[in-house]
């Protein structure tokens, strides 16, 4: 089974990819997209090849919820968070969920799972600028001189 995110045919069986090193850490299928957290990350039911550190150290606390950070296994780049204890559990607020943020993953095509949704760098429209560098304004580099041809001098209060 296949499905259409922008450009991209995914394949549901396909694989998610560590940006970084291009080890796998999930399936498509345990993908859950949020809209309210689409933005920053994504929840994943089970992901693999990651590392969540048993250690206080790595641990957080935000709106109620204990987060553990979970790195992958290979290059060792923070690529999300484990929930560990949910304040108020919901449809996505789940224990042992994980909260990957998706600038950090990618398809095997090599599109992160942030620019298949909002669109990569390849997307966005040409920088336009009115003029270019010979347009500069006129004397901007020019130093202020006095009469006498000494620089000008700024007083300071004190």
């Amino acid at each position: 089974m296949s499905f259409i995110i922008g450009n991209h045919l995914i394949n549901v069986r396909g694989c998610i990819l560590c940006c970084f090193c291009e080890t796998r850490v999930s399936f498509i299928e345990h993908y859950l997209p949020n809209a309210q957290d689409l933005v920053y990350g994504g929840y994943f039911n089970k992901v693999f090849h990651v590392v969540v550190p048993n250690n206080v150290n790595y641990r957080r606390v935000v709106d109620g919820n204990t987060l553990a950070n979970v790195y992958c296994i290979n290059c060792r780049i923070l690529l999300g968070w484990e929930l560990i204890a949910v304040a108020q559990p919901s449809q996505y607020y789940v224990v042992g969920r994980f909260f990957m943020r998706l600038k950090q993953i990618m398809y095997l095509s090599g599109v992160t799972l942030h620019d298949s949704l909002f669109g990569g760098a390849n997307e966005q429209a040409p920088n336009e600028q009115d003029g270019g560098a010979i347009d500069q304004v006129g004397g901007v580099n020019e130093q202020n001189h006095d009469e006498d041809g000494r620089a000008s001098m700024k007083q300071w209060k004190m």
